[in-house]
């Protein structure tokens, strides 16, 4: 990525390394230039959307990676785990 050393780059942006095909999501807000490699090469970012949930008692926090989001219901410390705005 190019651009100023201040801009700020969002939590849950995947990035897929083209020769290899690695997936990394970033788990917290990046501030500078962030430009993930892999294999030499630039990783490219993926548009996949990533859900999170958090439990509301202990504070853990989950993610679907793969399957469907709309039949998994998590559960933490005997409650539903909240999904958190994208």
């Amino acid at each position: 990525m190019t651009g100023n050393t201040n801009k700020k780059h969002k939590r849950r942006q995947i990035y897929i390394c083209p020769v290899c095909g690695i997936e990394v999501i970033v788990l917290s807000k990046v501030y500078g230039k962030f430009r993930p490699s892999c294999c030499n090469m630039a990783m490219e970012k993926n548009d996949r959307k990533i859900f999170f949930y958090y439990c509301s008692v202990c504070g853990v926090e989950i993610s679907v990676l793969n399957g469907e989001r709309d039949s998994f219901v998590p559960n933490c410390c005997s409650t539903d785990m909240i999904l958190t705005k994208a």
